[in-house]
């Protein structure tokens, strides 16, 4: 398929970008390497998928390279970034996680699949046969089966299957259904669906449950109503450390639900936060304090 001069332009520069990240130019020594590490990817990597993919219909997981200097379009007057603007800045978020599963074969839901912009996005970013659940309170079938017959036509990709559902996020016993029809145990759940915090929290508690150990739970689009869950989401940083505080189930605000207890991590940058799950077996503070004691 003939690309245009434009889209050729933009896949260079988004290289560019890339190789100075990755340290590959005069820029090393000027960017700290621990902290972008993991975005050097296998190529094409999640941003350039994501970026240059958008002049094509592709996810806005990331803000196009065109676009990098119009920060007007995403910030009020006031300096707060509109609740509606195009484009994220994801790739900051989801290659440091991405990166390990891409080789294997993951089991992924996504809630709020819409039109399948994202599944374009994970039908030629992951490179083993995976599964993917799309859950959407209007899926767009017909949509969604054109881009994948269109990704498929256009590049070689794995024999990638995925799977359809309707489903409101507000309501437990639709998504419980969900769960059993697919089967559960994913390596990955995004939920870009309402981006209400009271949906977010309900998808959670029925959804964690059935992240594997060491699996990644990615909630986006936090602008939409980051003060409503702001204390929840600062609550997990007490719950990834509860080992070190003296009455741990005394936390303001601790998660109800066993489920939130098994939450070993929290990742947040702007519009959105990735949880990481631990094993169910909990930390032991008298063996903490011993291995303190012996450094």
């Amino acid at each position: 398929m003939k690309q245009s001069v434009g889209a050729i332009i933009i896949g260079i520069h988004v290289r560019v970008q890339a190789r100075r990240i990755c340290h590959h130019d005069s820029m090393e020594g000027s960017i700290g390497k621990g902290a972008f590490l993991n975005l050097c990817e296998s190529q094409p990597t999640f941003y350039e998928m994501c970026a240059v993919g958008m002049k094509h219909g592709g996810a806005d997981k990331c803000v196009p390279v065109h676009e990098w200097d119009r920060i007007e379009r995403r910030v009020g007057p006031e300096g707060q970034l509109r609740h509606s603007h195009s484009g994220h800045w994801y790739e900051r978020l989801y290659p440091i996680y991405l990166n390990g599963m891409r080789w294997h074969s993951v089991r992924l839901l996504e809630i709020g699949s819409f039109k399948g912009d994202s599944l374009r996005l994970w039908l030629r970013y992951f490179r083993r046969a995976s599964h993917f659940a799309l859950v959407d309170l209007e899926p767009q079938t017909d949509l969604i089966n054109a881009v994948a017959a269109e990704t498929r036509t256009q590049s070689q990709i794995p024999a990638h299957d995925y799977s359809i559902y309707t489903a409101d996020q507000s309501k437990k016993e639709q998504l419980e259904q969900v769960v059993a029809s697919d089967g559960g145990n994913y390596d990955l759940i995004i939920d870009d669906g309402s981006h209400l915090c009271r949906h977010i929290k309900i998808s959670f508690e029925v959804l964690f449950p059935h992240l594997k150990p060491g699996g990644v739970y990615i909630i986006e689009d936090l602008n939409r109503q980051y003060e409503n869950c702001q204390k929840w989401l600062h609550t997990f940083v007490d719950v990834a450390n509860r080992a070190l505080l003296p009455n741990p189930d005394t936390i303001t605000n601790y998660p109800s639900t066993r489920a939130d207890q098994n939450v070993v991590g929290i990742h947040c940058v702007l519009e959105a936060c990735a949880l990481t799950k631990g094993f169910s077996r909990p930390v032991r503070r008298r063996l903490l304090h011993v291995n303190h004691t012996r450094m």
